[in-house]
């Protein structure tokens, strides 16, 4: 039997997930299946999570909750405390996206960076921060902004550009709300800078330029198949490709809505600011 290695798993895993590869993550994950009876209970419970993940974000809601119902027993049984951070996420990830019941996923989110803070495992807790800081925006509930400025700081501390994107997005909101204009300007040009270095936009456009190239020279290899057996091994093949396409282009949609709501963003402050900087002016012509 083949003996899967763990961190080679991991490293496959969450490139793909990070990439948006959703559909090549859970092709992964079923190809592997197999090989899961070598696994520790830690190696297994961290497989089911990671292909739960992937499943949630593919709108596999009934397979996600069957793999994490699984993990959620291990963990317990085993007390893998710290993969069971990776569990609240992934569930909180599958009920706001899958079932859309916001106030369910952030109460995961809530459980997930409880148990992080206690264990110390910091990234999980600035990945659970960043979740649940956005669904307390999303409720016009201010107490999320501690979330979104300890992932903000963690991942200052750490230079993680795409963790310092998404506290620092989401802590510009929270301080337009509050009337924080000079400090939600500089949140917006952090997150507008930590966006660039972390590439993501550019990531899928490359990998889809990839793709395309792919499926070109799989139109050709059709068109000169020996053998309908082997033309079908390259339909086959195309399919799983068009498959990854969608998720890709649909990536990129949300990409480019997420520029438009930076844009948003910029105008309203550019707006607020001026209004303040007109206020102020009055305030002065006032006192004398």
């Amino acid at each position: 039997p083949i003996k899967v290695n763990l961190s080679s798993l991991y490293k496959k895993a969450v490139q793909a997930i990070m990439e948006s590869r959703y559909v090549e993550a859970v092709m992964f994950f079923e190809a592997f299946e197999r090989y899961t009876d070598d696994l520790s209970p830690k190696e297994y419970a961290a497989y089911l999570i990671q292909r739960a993940q992937a499943e949630a974000m593919q709108n596999m809601g009934a397979e996600a909750k069957y793999h994490l119902h699984q993990a959620d027993s291990i963990t317990r049984e085993y007390q893998l405390d710290s993969l069971r951070c990776l569990m609240f996420n992934a569930y909180g990830i599958l009920t706001q996206n899958f079932e859309a019941d916001k106030y369910s996923a952030l109460d995961y989110y809530i459980q997930g960076i409880n148990l992080a803070q206690k264990l110390e495992y910091n990234y999980m807790q600035a990945v659970l921060s960043a979740n649940a800081s956005w669904l307390f925006l999303l409720d016009n509930d201010m107490s999320g902004l501690v979330y979104a400025e300890w992932c903000y700081k963690y991942a200052c501390d750490t230079d993680n550009n795409y963790v310092k994107y998404c506290g620092s997005l989401t802590a510009a909101q929270f301080y337009i709300k509050q009337g924080r204009i000079d400090e939600a300007k500089r949140m917006l040009d952090v997150a507008t800078v930590s966006a660039e270095l972390s590439s993501f936009a550019d990531t899928l456009q490359k990998r889809m330029d990839k793709l395309l190239e792919k499926r070109k020279q799989l139109d050709n290899k059709i068109r000169r198949a020996a053998t309908p057996e082997i033309e079908a091994e390259y339909k086959a093949e195309r399919r799983k490709l068009s498959g990854q396409l969608a998720v890709i282009r649909e990536d990129i949609a949300t990409a480019k809505d997420i520029e438009k709501e930076s844009s948003r963003l910029v105008r309203i402050l550019e707006n607020e600011y001026a209004l303040e900087v007109k206020q102020k002016i009055r305030n002065k012509e006032m006192e004398r």
